[in-house]
């Protein structure tokens, strides 16, 4: 278990996977299956008016609480491109107007794994 107490669970294993989703099921569950990418958590926030960013930042968790994976305490700012054109290319399709954020997991390329997109 991770994720800060949330309900997410880490499966490595095929059989970890078929087993939660059982007991997903059994209890009346909706869930996401995702594949764990691994690495640092990368958020992307950004303000966009008719699907175009107008001004946005990228930042790494630095700090989290509780778990590797629980809210930020602590974040640190840095360039990240791919995650920033990630979020920019759903937002451009969408013709989106707000605030809108997303939270990547680096894979071991250095490529940003969009895992959950928000609009605000």
């Amino acid at each position: 278990r991770d994720g800060a107490g949330r309900g997410v669970t880490i499966c490595k294993l095929r059989s970890e996977v078929l087993r939660t989703l059982e007991k997903m099921a059994r209890n009346r569950i909706s869930g996401l299956v995702q594949r764990f990418a691994g690495g640092a958590t990368v958020l992307f926030q950004g303000c966009f008016v008719d699907g175009v960013l107008v001004a946005g930042f990228s930042q790494v968790k630095a700090v989290t609480f509780p778990g590797a994976r629980g809210f930020s305490v602590e974040s640190v700012t840095l360039n990240a491109p791919n995650a920033q054109e990630s979020l920019a290319a759903l937002v451009r399709s969408l013709g989106y107007t707000g605030f809108a954020t997303a939270d990547f997991q680096m894979d071991r390329t250095g490529r940003a794994v969009l895992i959950d997109p928000n609009s605000r």
